[in-house]
């Protein structure tokens, strides 16, 4: 007996020492970050900017593995179930960490709980775009026809919610006039109809959509964030257009499962900081119409999760928005 105790004293020491080195060799082997979106769209081409310099910086490679569906809770629930050791990490965004968990009465997941949110990467506020050859070509405009019209304007989104949605819905709600919400399975579709006119106004990123504004083919009209994109200098804000309580962004975010070794996390946390201080990445998100999230990491990305998640949760009750 006295034998047999030894023993699995001497395991489990064994298996705590082995523990501790696997995470003060960490990484020594690459690392996955799950993107919950499609190749060449917005949330990828960030996250392989990010993920290049990254893992330079932390000396190992990052590959990326785009798991597209059901608005990012495919991606989100692979990683929830993943090993929680740092070799999988979710490349979370406002829609499946922010506002689904607050849409869906029985989501698989809490961002909070089943994840350990490491950091809040940026904030991509939305632009209000519309196709050429409508009737209003300036946000005033377009107000009052809105409000002439009742019903019968029709915003776009790229699904039942995300940020395009509860964007679209937040003006019909300032401005007093409902529009009617066309949900998109992505973003192709959803720019084509706009720029098409069989779409009449819609929310969306400044950078997937820069080619077309710089073509015509569709007009930004007002900025749904507290001051003036640095690549749109000429287009207010709605809260310069008297409706500043119109402010709506996507964002990004790094989480790993729920478990997942402090230390392990703390390195992380600390190799994104220096990511996001990177001159070129920088760069990138400035050109992007975004703004970094300045060592939002660890309490703080928490912190950033929940109050985001209590921000859309308030909307979502005021504009009645459903995940059906």
């Amino acid at each position: 007996m006295k034998i047999a105790q030894v023993l699995l004293t001497a395991l489990a020491a064994f298996g705590l020492a082995t523990t501790a080195s696997a995470q003060q060799d960490y990484p020594n082997r690459p690392i996955t970050w799950v993107v919950p979106f499609t190749p060449a769209g917005q949330a990828d081409t960030a996250a392989r900017v990010l993920a290049k310099v990254f893992g330079d910086k932390i000396g190992q490679q990052i590959v990326i593995d785009n798991r597209p569906g059901a608005g990012g809770i495919i991606g989100a629930e692979m990683v929830m179930n993943a090993k929680p050791d740092g070799y999988t990490i979710f490349y979370g965004s406002s829609g499946p960490m922010g506002i689904l968990p607050k849409l869906h009465k029985n989501l698989s997941y809490d961002p909070v709980k089943n994840f350990v949110p490491i950091a809040a990467v940026a904030v991509s506020p939305l632009v209000l775009l519309i196709p050429p050859g409508k009737p209003y070509k300036t946000f005033k405009e377009f107000v009052d026809y809105a409000r002439k019209n009742p019903e019968k304007l029709t915003f776009s989104s790229v699904g039942i919610g995300s940020t395009q949605h509860l964007g679209g819905e937040m003006l019909s709600i300032a401005i007093g006039s409902k529009m009617v919400h066309v949900p998109y399975k992505g973003s192709a579709p959803a720019v084509l109809d706009l720029m098409a006119g069989r779409i009449d106004v819609a929310f969306d990123n400044y950078a997937p959509n820069k080619g077309h504004i710089d073509a015509g083919k569709m007009i930004p009209i007002g900025v749904a964030a507290e001051k003036r994109l640095t690549s749109l200098p000429d287009v207010p804000t709605l809260g310069e257009l008297e409706f500043p309580e119109v402010v709506m962004a996507s964002w990004s975010s790094l989480a790993a499962p729920a478990g997942t070794p402090a230390p392990v996390v703390d390195k992380i946390a600390n190799v994104m900081v220096e990511t996001m201080a990177d001159p070129g990445v920088q760069k990138f998100y400035n050109d992007a119409g975004s703004t970094i999230l300045d060592k939002r990491v660890k309490d703080k990305a928490r912190e950033f999760y929940i109050s985001e998640g209590n921000k859309f949760k308030l909307l979502i009750e005021k504009s009645g928005a459903t995940a059906e």
